[in-house]
């Protein structure tokens, strides 16, 4: 109670004081074996703490999405790339057109039953996240067939046929100590590593870097880009939190919406799939779309 009255004379961010806390809790617990996780008064007391400093946003701008488009398209096709570009490729589209956290990625395919893929689209479920606390309902991504470079599914389908003989190599896998099997997608290292969501963070902010996007993004940005664009390409505010597991539209509004709702381009079709309304501007180039907040 003392570091969360310090913490506000500090001016310290509620997720560093959440962060603090909780490791000292878990400290207790495995040291001394007392759970204060259910202490009436920490609960209470960080309730008070979030009314007094509600979380802010990392970003109060974006970037557009087509930077990274433009890169992959650039790249040439799949056939050609290597392994470790084309690896980058899937790891960039599936951000975008899922909408996800680099966890989310590395988490994504652990579960062979989850996820589904054949010529016109991928589908899959994800676990958990830190908004949405249950398993989700079928995630859908359709095929872009309008220019096959950018296209998500067909990058999967060649990251598939790369790696089958690592995939069947690496069949099972040892997670929290027991033995499960996998799907043959799990992104891995060229040796069967499976990719981490560091890595993939990783991979990622070397992507957005080398397609010219501003340093002080980091990769968790491209959720709120993808969610942004599909949004002001004229995608509602409930479909796209459905896709993003968002718990709210007031999540979603203030924490990763960076355009004026007010000012939607509603020259895509609403009804189309999410993936083709993110390649909207992309492949429409008269269409500029909404001025996104950016300083490059």
């Amino acid at each position: 109670m003392e570091y969360i009255a310090h913490s506000v004379k500090q001016n310290l961010a509620q997720s560093t004081v959440n962060g603090t806390i909780t490791a000292v809790v878990q400290a207790i617990a495995a040291t001394q074996g007392i759970n204060l996780s259910d202490s009436v008064r920490l609960q209470t007391a960080r309730r008070n703490f979030a009314k007094h400093r509600p979380r802010v946003a990392r970003y109060d701008a974006t970037f557009d999405i087509n930077k990274l488009l433009w890169l992959v398209k650039s790249w040439g096709s799949n056939s050609n790339l290597t392994i470790d570009k084309l690896r980058r490729k899937v790891i960039v589209l599936l951000k975008l057109d899922l909408m996800a956290r680099s966890d989310d990625i590395a988490k994504i395919f652990r579960h062979p039953k989850l996820f589904k893929i054949n010529e016109a689209e991928l589908s899959l479920q994800l676990y958990r996240t830190k908004e949405c606390t249950e398993l989700t309902t079928p995630i859908h991504v359709a095929a872009y067939p309008i220019d096959e470079a950018i296209c998500t599914v067909k990058a999967v389908h060649e990251y598939l046929e790369r790696t089958r003989s690592i995939a069947e190599d690496c069949v099972k896998l040892q997670i929290g100590g027991k033995e499960i099997h996998t799907c043959p997608l799990i992104l891995r290292e060229s040796d069967g590593t499976p990719l981490g969501s560091e890595r993939i963070s990783k991979l990622t902010l070397q992507t957005m870097l080398e397609a010219g996007i501003e340093s002080k993004f980091k990769s968790h940005a491209t959720r709120s880009a993808a969610i942004s664009k599909a949004i002001a390409e004229g995608a509602s505010m409930s479909r796209v939190q459905l896709h993003a597991r968002m718990k709210s539209e007031r999540v979603l509004h203030n924490h990763y919406l960076r355009v004026e709702t007010g000012n939607q381009v509603t020259s895509a079709n609403s009804t189309d799939p999410l993936s083709h309304i993110l390649r909207h501007s992309f492949s429409n180039p008269a269409n500029q779309g909404p001025s996104f907040q950016q300083t490059n």
